[in-house]
């Protein structure tokens, strides 16, 4: 039988997320959210939000995909929500490396800021990030993405030494 694209696309997910076992006219899209525990955020307001929207897709697939993507940045790329001293502090990470590049991260958080006014928790995370993003920028208003702290070391592009031309 011919697969469809969403199965096509299921059968790749299934493939790199977990050894599960399938039928090619068949595809059940797993669960692949880290277990509870492992999560790196926990909002309420959002997991009420995907367990109420669930039931109303027609489609199992589309409904686990919506249910997996919609808190994968609050579960995997969190790396740090604090209140150190009683400033707040988000650090998003946004790529392969241990960085966040400020227009990733604007963008990783803008799903969850229809939250913000159900759940405090998500609430102080996108004023943490806020707050981070604009002490980053003025640390320095030219680069784009920022390490956590000055114990990460210095970036491997510390050395780099750019002619600034005007324009």
């Amino acid at each position: 039988k011919t697969m469809n694209f969403l199965s096509t696309t299921c059968l790749a997910i299934v493939f790199s997320a977990a050894a599960v076992s399938i039928q090619a006219d068949t595809c059940k899209m797993p669960d692949v959210r880290p277990p509870p525990k492992s999560r790196k955020f926990v909002s309420e307001a959002v997991d009420t939000a995907i367990s109420d929207l669930m039931p109303k897709f027609k489609d199992h697939n589309l409904a686990q995909l919506f249910a997996n993507t919609l808190p994968n940045t609050l579960d995997t790329t969190v790396y740090r929500h604090s209140s150190k001293s009683g400033h707040l502090d988000t650090f998003i990470i946004t790529g392969d490396i241990n960085a966040m590049w400020l227009r990733d991260s604007t963008n990783q958080i803008l799903p969850y800021l229809q939250f913000a006014s159900k759940d405090r928790n998500v609430k102080s995370l996108i004023q943490g990030l806020i707050l981070r993003q604009a002490r980053s920028v003025l640390l320095d208003p030219y680069a784009n993405a920022f390490q956590v702290d000055q114990q990460a070391g210095p970036s491997p592009h510390a050395g780099d030494i750019t002619h600034m031309l005007p324009g």
